[in-house]
């Protein structure tokens, strides 16, 4: 009957599609690995860093003779990082929602910065200051430590 037409097309061999598979698997673990590698030395560097980051709220003054009423609070960096951007969470004695007050400040190592939180209400259970930097520094004032709220 009839004979197989030949297409010209052929597939490529066994041999060279597991080669070319396992060639790309390589490049893939090779830059994973390069990505992995740099990845933990920027979050060992970071933890070193941060290891080394404290804060201290000195003071805290309630101030509602101003208007809008003032929250100060002083706040030192007695670590040994320089430490940029700062969050201010403040809780309530009627336990709604925290507010939270974000500073764009740098302390320097050793300085002392005063932080102002226009318009908090005097039902202030706590306040927070955290960096943004190094998560953990952070420092905590009760109410019955700012002065104009006891």
């Amino acid at each position: 009957m009839g004979m197989k037409k030949d297409s010209g097309l052929k597939g490529i061999s066994p041999l060279v599609a597991v080669i070319m598979l396992i060639a790309f698997t390589m490049v893939v673990a090779g830059i994973l690995a390069s990505w992995a590698s740099q990845f933990a030395l920027t979050q060992r560097q970071q933890i070193q860093l941060c290891s080394e980051a404290f804060i201290f709220i000195q003071s805290g003054v309630y101030d509602n003779s101003s208007t809008p009423p003032e929250l100060n609070l002083m706040v030192w960096n007695n670590g040994d990082v320089d430490l940029t951007g700062f969050d201010i969470i403040v809780t309530y004695d009627n336990d709604s929602m925290p507010s939270k007050y974000s500073k764009d400040v740098n302390i320097t190592a050793g300085d002392i910065k005063t932080f102002t939180v226009v318009g908090a209400p005097a039902n202030i259970k706590s306040v927070d200051v955290v960096s943004d930097q190094c998560k953990g520094a952070r420092d905590m004032l009760l109410k019955y430590s700012i002065k104009g709220l006891t």
